[in-house]
């Protein structure tokens, strides 16, 4: 048998990119993607799809790098939409209320549809 290796993780130490703008700027991405098929309305966005220590690895990079985003997939019935969300806005809603998701009109509310999945497109590069 092969060792993959000598010491295995319960869970990933990283985000999905960390890497760096046509500028220069460093920048930070988490995916998340959830089904958002309902009976009557869209569901909203687990909260518990971030796990702590993405929160908390979000919260120290926020002290180096401003652009530090999810990208959140919902998948629906027949399509899905992809959104692009600043962590802060994610933390602020997290902070101000007591909701364990974000509903789906919020997340459209504070996240910017990306058509095409150019992610720069909707970002001031």
């Amino acid at each position: 048998a092969k060792i993959v290796s000598a010491f295995p993780k319960k869970e990933s130490d990283c985000l999905d990119y960390i890497g760096f703008l046509p500028n220069n700027k460093a920048i930070v991405f988490e995916a998340k993607s959830y089904d958002g098929t309902g009976s009557k309305s869209i569901k909203p966005f687990p909260l518990s799809n971030i796990k702590d220590y993405q929160y908390d690895l979000v919260e120290e990079l926020y002290k180096y790098i401003d652009n530090v985003f999810y990208i959140v997939e919902v998948r629906l019935e027949k399509t899905s939409e992809v959104y692009l969300i600043n962590a802060a806005k994610v933390k602020e809603f997290k902070e101000t209320n007591e909701r364990k998701s974000i509903p789906y009109d919020t997340l459209k509310e504070i996240g910017t549809l990306v058509e095409d999945l150019d992610i720069l497109k909707c970002m001031e590069v």
